[in-house]
């Protein structure tokens, strides 16, 4: 049997252990929480840019509805402006192809930093490691005749507690 000041060295080492532990379930829980809040933005920027593609599309056909419109009004064969209307298409397929483009690029930058906010969360095995270490060196010290109350780097000699 140990004496009561072991014991309540190697117990402080294991709480320690615990805190440690704990600490890292709490930083793995908050990179889970950023890399989810990442997914749902990018789920948003997504949506944003589909949405504003579709109004570009809605302002491009309105906008060519009036140009046809004051053309007609003016006596003026819609049909003389073809080529015209022809090269504003392609502009403004142009631009929407740029809207979508800017969409998925938000979007995948998003789900970088989700996969970024995951790639530091700490594995169970290590946090196992972490909490055991420190019990571990506290019986380290008790069986070598140490004190299982000394910090890392403390100096003197070691205090007999049997």
């Amino acid at each position: 049997m140990c004496s009561p000041a072991i014991f309540i060295g190697i117990l402080g080492a294991a709480v320690q252990g615990m805190g440690s532990i704990m600490q890292m379930q709490q930083a793995n829980a908050a990179a889970e929480a950023q890399a989810r809040e990442h997914e749902r933005q990018a789920i948003i920027e997504t949506q944003v840019a589909s949405f504003e593609a579709r109004r570009f599309v809605s302002r491009y056909k309105r906008t060519l509805g009036q140009q046809i419109a004051a053309l007609s009004s003016r006596g003026i064969d819609p049909s003389f402006a073809v080529p015209f209307i022809e090269s504003d298409a392609e502009e403004a397929d142009l631009d929407l192809g740029a809207i979508r483009q800017k969409g998925l690029l938000a979007s995948s930058n998003q789900l970088a930093k989700a996969d970024q906010a995951r790639f530091g969360k700490t594995s169970g095995f290590t946090m196992f490691l972490a909490g055991i270490a420190p019990v571990i060196t506290a019986a380290g010290k008790v069986t070598t005749g140490g004190n299982p109350f000394a910090t890392a780097g403390a100096t003197g000699p070691p205090i007999n507690l049997l």
